[in-house]
């Protein structure tokens, strides 16, 4: 995205990227997946929320029409088209879902059978969507065959064919184009534009240049970023975001228009109450705002806002009450604008809006109410993100690389800390090696964050610690699930290895020594090795043996990674011709 000052908005926007990169741990948790889905579904609640601020705007264009058809009915046309491109670019992305789900979940790497994960001919079906008492999207981590649809095989020439990331980039700052580009003729013959405030949301919401990541900030594609070996669940996540973005866009551009019919005479009979919260996302602890306005107003007079009860679903209807029974009494400021603040350090987790009522003086002198509701915001407890990029558990003498992040927060302002053992910053930003110390057998990673300029505990996670697995000893391929050894291979033989099998880690553990015990003529002959490789007179003794006869190897010790020894399983092998 393009650079600047973050908006409120815009900062929510990076906490979602946030957890995007959390998610391309190698291993990527049930509960990380399932928090998706639940933000996913916040998401669908506020595009309703931001579906209805569009049709109310709408809705007021049309009224406005009825009362002032020489000035209002241009704006009102224009709204419509407005309104109809958004809603297609809208379909679009529901449909871009589809494709995505089809992709992940059946393989097909071109998005065919897409029309089966749509809910109708607008809606994708949600993440959450069962069917017999379960979940559809049975692949929730699945990244591998969307990526072919998104963006290709080489990550740094993104595919530019149907249904790909590319495609949507385009049709997205098409958009944004467009949006910019609005005018049109008024009643008094002036030309009407959008503002160049809006012009610049757009632009910040809607550009989609070469970003850069990594803590040697390489530049990559906005498609690669975003779309490339990302999971399931977090594609759809952030394809909703986006329609966030565009539904929020409608919505300013909507507003603008209905505005505009009268921005150059204010008549408060036709006045309008606007609502803007600065996030519909926040941490338990942080502090809710929103924007409180009239869409027209007098700078040279005040008005009174009361602030009443509150709701968890957004109402169907606005209720006047009595001003006596407010919470709140605000007063708008000479920009026309109050300042709502409410702290949720005792609110319950969940959706919480508010019923409120703005009270204004008339051009007459007599006051009048408008009733209005603030739009549902959700309260998110406090979390952060800790990912083993390798595995769930901690291994002594090794490096042991995670990613630690806090959704919301930049990962400078992150301070994890360790109960046993050491951790240190790796080579990526926001990656960290966890060196457990040898006598514990668990290590607790607690992560504190900067928020506002405070210093707040986020969360814990607990890790088991364990010893590195006894390497498997091998001669000539033979371990101790083996019973033979042709001769020739055995002869052929130059020493004894020490390997890991099935270990997600790359651990060298080299023999320091070995016993080769040989039966001859009725005596136990013993033949030891102060390294790993077969002396002459193991050799020679394997070169007298005879078919039937065992050969032993003993006492092998190996030397770990942490500096310990190890002793390994013993090897016996029958001769074979």
């Amino acid at each position: 995205m393009a650079g600047g000052k973050e908006t409120p908005r815009q900062k929510m926007i990076g906490m979602m990227y946030l957890v995007l990169t959390a998610l391309l741990a190698l291993n990527v948790s049930k509960e990380i997946l399932d928090a998706f889905i639940a933000i996913d579904k916040g998401l669908h609640k506020t595009n309703a929320t931001l579906d209805a601020r569009a049709q109310s705007s709408l809705d007021a264009l049309a009224s406005a029409v009825e009362k002032d058809p020489a000035k209002a009915q241009k704006f009102h046309e224009k709204g419509k088209e407005v309104s109809a491109m958004m809603d297609q670019m809208d379909v679009y992305i529901e449909q871009f879902k589809a494709h995505v789900m089809a992709a992940s979940m059946k393989g097909n790497k071109d998005g065919k059978g897409w029309e089966g994960y749509m809910e109708n001919e607008t809606s994708a079906i949600s993440l959450e969507k069962e069917k017999d008492g379960k979940p559809i999207i049975t692949k929730p981590d699945e990244n591998q065959n969307n990526t072919t649809l998104l963006v290709g095989k080489d990550p740094r020439k993104p595919i530019t064919t149907p249904w790909s990331a590319n495609e949507l980039k385009v049709k997205l700052e098409q958009m944004r184009d467009n949006l910019k580009g609005i005018t049109l003729q008024t009643a008094t013959g002036t030309t009407w534009t959008v503002s160049d405030a809006l012009k610049a949301n757009l632009d910040e919401a809607f550009t989609h240049g070469m970003e850069t990541e990594g803590k040697d900030k390489k530049e990559v594609t906005w498609e690669t970023k975003h779309f490339y070996h990302v999971p399931l669940a977090a594609l759809i996540t952030y394809l909703s975001k986006i329609q966030t973005d565009v539904k929020k866009a409608e919505g300013d551009v909507l507003a603008e228009l209905q505005a505009g019919i009268n921005a150059k005479d204010i008549k408060f009979t036709d006045v309008t109450v606007a609502v803007v919260p600065s996030t519909s996302y926040v941490l338990q602890g942080e502090e809710f705002t929103a924007e409180i306005y009239l869409a027209a107003f007098n700078r040279t007079s005040t008005s009174n806002v009361y602030i009443g009860g509150q709701f968890t679903e957004m109402p169907s209807d606005t209720v006047k009450f009595d001003p006596k029974n407010a919470a709140q009494t605000l007063t708008t400021e000479g920009d026309g604008k109050a300042r709502f603040k409410v702290s949720t350090g005792g609110m319950s987790l969940g959706d919480h809006g508010y019923r409120g009522m703005i009270e204004y003086t008339k051009p007459d002198g007599t006051v009048d109410q408008i009733p209005f509701n603030i739009p549902t915001f959700t309260v998110a407890q406090p979390a952060c993100v800790v990912s083993p990029t390798q595995m769930n558990v901690f291994y002594r003498g090794l490096d042991n690389p995670v990613e630690i992040s806090v959704p919301g927060v930049d990962v400078n302002k992150i301070k994890p800390s360790i109960s046993s053992g050491t951790l240190s910053p790796g080579a990526k930003k926001g990656e960290y090696i966890v060196k457990p110390a040898n006598s514990s057998t668990e290590a607790i990673i607690s992560v504190v964050a900067n928020v506002n300029g405070k210093d707040v505990q986020v969360g814990e996670k607990k890790f088991r610690v364990k010893p590195i697995p006894t390497p498997i000893p091998r001669f000539q391929g033979k371990t101790p699930m083996d019973n033979n050894i042709a001769k020739s291979s055995a002869i052929a033989g130059a020493g004894i290895e020490a390997k890991m099998e099935n270990f997600d880690f790359e651990v060298t553990a080299t023999v320091k020594s070995f016993v080769m015990v040989f039966t001859k003529d009725g005596q136990v002959i013993d033949k030891a090795s102060s390294g790993n490789k077969l002396t002459d007179d193991q050799k020679q003794m394997i070169s007298r043996m005879k078919p039937g006869e065992r050969l032993y190897v003993e006492k092998i010790v190996a030397k770990m990674p942490d500096g310990q020894d190890r002793n390994l399983p013993n090897l016996s092998l029958r001769i074979t011709n």
